[in-house]
């Protein structure tokens, strides 16, 4: 079930994180990795509450506030560097290289935040 709940949280957060990346970028024509930097920190509020509350039905707590910090920022630089380098090495466009960078993440997230920020809920 915690993977099912995982999904929708994540599925909302990768929403927001892909819209809000494809706007930055269209209508404020900022440059792909600012977009996405923005589209980053929007999507884990959504996800950091969604997970304490819904997926693993923890308490909120500042030691976990601060390991959920750690992997999304983690997770953030992963994302960043898939992004430039296929921006760089690739002849994908902007919103191809977005759905790559927003698709391989929540793998790497999940471990971590079930045996690492989440151990035990």
């Amino acid at each position: 079930m915690q993977v099912i709940k995982f999904a929708v949280v994540g599925g909302l957060a990768t929403l927001i994180h892909y819209l809000v990346a494809v706007l930055c970028i269209e209508l404020l024509l900022l440059p792909a990795l600012l977009a996405n930097a923005v589209a980053y920190i929007t999507a884990v509020g959504c996800s950091y509450f969604g997970h304490t509350f819904f997926t693993f039905e923890a308490q909120h707590s500042t030691q976990s506030a601060i390991k959920f910090a750690i992997v999304s920022l983690s997770a953030f630089a992963l994302s960043q560097a898939i992004l430039q380098t296929l921006t760089i090495y690739s002849t994908f466009g902007h919103r191809f290289i977005l759905l790559i960078v927003v698709f391989s993440i929540p793998t790497f997230s999940f471990v971590l935040n079930k045996y690492w920020v989440y151990k035990g809920s």
